[in-house]
């Protein structure tokens, strides 16, 4: 579960800065928007498919609820870093 929600909440805004801002080279505005949508927690729709496709969904419900429960504190990290 840790390594989904590590990889949802840090390195999913990481990757989209580095694609949007120094690949891509987007206006800063678009960067912005990029990086803050990534930072939101794991989708539950995420569980739905799971569900639909009868894979182990247990792992995938707790990586939900402990990625909603860091966003609080992640999300406005990631409003005050790409504000500043």
């Amino acid at each position: 579960v840790l390594p989904l929600v590590l990889g949802k909440l840090v390195l999913h805004p990481l990757l989209t800065w580095f694609v949007l801002a120094i690949v891509l080279r987007l206006d800063p505005f678009w960067v912005k928007a990029g990086v803050l949508y990534a930072a939101l927690p794991i989708a539950a729709n995420v569980f739905v498919i799971s569900e639909r496709f009868e894979t182990d969904s247990r792992p995938l419900a707790a990586a939900i609820v402990i990625s909603t429960a860091a966003a609080a504190l992640t999300f406005p990290l990631a409003i005050w870093l790409v504000s500043g």
